[in-house]
């Protein structure tokens, strides 16, 4: 390889020297012309081999690993979950609606508080019905009465016969009406235990245990009894059982009466339960084309 470095130091060496040397100006400009031409040479050599083509590629910039999460593919039991819109219902449940008609006087329970069957929960005015018992408690002893004076007639009249004093049509209406004091006595004594039905009913009681709900109908207002009788209030059992019911593809019928599958309620398990099939509903609602109604049951573990 050529030295340029060293050849250009010889060559200003010898340059120095020449042009000492030199007296005549033609010989000085002569050298000065070769001495720039072997530059040029020297520079396209430098730029031929020291210089990258205009086509190369710079080398990559290596990039950092990223980490990941590996996991070894094995055979493992898992749960398929089919998620379905619903709600959880409880399967003892009991609406409270008035028997009898009347104002609301009194509401002796909180809302959400547990309760035991037979616990007052509403009072309906119980005036009315009271007057009403103590009247048919008067009609009752009024017809005992009627019954015990008919009954010695009816004795009077069958001596009277046996004597021959009396004629028989008489022997016949007074025992008429002896059996229609006895008649008179058993109605008197149905309109009384009505009468005391109608009062109980005034004080409207829990039908269950459990929990109550809230007073739909607040204290003062007027209730009847005719058809669709208002909701006064609603009690459902313990949380011991429940139901979910919802629709589901006809694809997953075959899983009805399975084995018990989890629960879940907002991703959580909340129970244990089976399918059961629901009877077609009586409100002239349908399910949709390719769909079932069917409940989750609760079941302990």
């Amino acid at each position: 390889m050529i030295d340029i470095a060293a050849v250009s130091q010889g060559l200003r060496e010898n340059r120095r020297n020449t042009l000492s040397n030199l007296k005549n100006p033609q010989d000085r400009r002569s050298l000065l012309l070769g001495a720039v031409a072997l530059a040029a040479l020297g520079g396209g050599w430098l730029a031929l081999h020291h210089t990258a083509p205009a086509d190369a590629t710079p080398s990559a910039v290596a990039t950092p690993a990223v980490p990941v999460d590996v996991v070894t593919l094995a055979p493992q039991k898992v749960r398929i979950w089919s998620d379905f819109s619903g709600k959880l219902d409880a399967v003892d449940y009991a609406e409270v609606r008035p028997e009898v008609a009347g104002r609301i006087t009194e509401i002796r329970f909180q809302d959400g508080q547990s309760v035991k069957a037979g616990d007052v929960l509403f009072v309906i005015d119980p005036r009315p019905y009271e007057a009403a018992a103590a009247k048919a408690a008067a009609d009752l002893q009024s017809a005992r009465t009627n019954a015990a004076l008919a009954k010695s007639n009816l004795v009077r009249a069958d001596n009277l016969r046996k004597a021959g004093a009396i004629a028989l049509q008489s022997y016949d209406q007074a025992a008429n009406a002896s059996a229609v004091a006895d008649a008179a006595i058993q109605s008197a004594e149905a309109a009384l235990v009505q009468a005391k039905l109608d009062v109980d009913h005034a004080y409207v009681k829990a039908p269950i245990s459990g929990r109550v709900s809230r007073a739909e109908i607040t204290l003062g207002n007027l209730v009847q009894v005719a058809t669709g009788a208002p909701l006064l209030t609603s009690i459902v059992m313990s949380c011991s059982a429940m139901t979910a019911p919802y629709r589901f593809p006809t694809s997953i019928s075959r899983t009805m009466g399975g084995p018990s599958r989890p629960l879940r309620a907002g991703g959580a398990v909340v129970s244990w339960g089976v399918l059961i099939p629901l009877p077609p509903r009586d409100d002239g609602c349908r399910c949709s084309a390719g769909s079932r109604r069917a409940a989750a049951r609760r079941r302990r573990r």
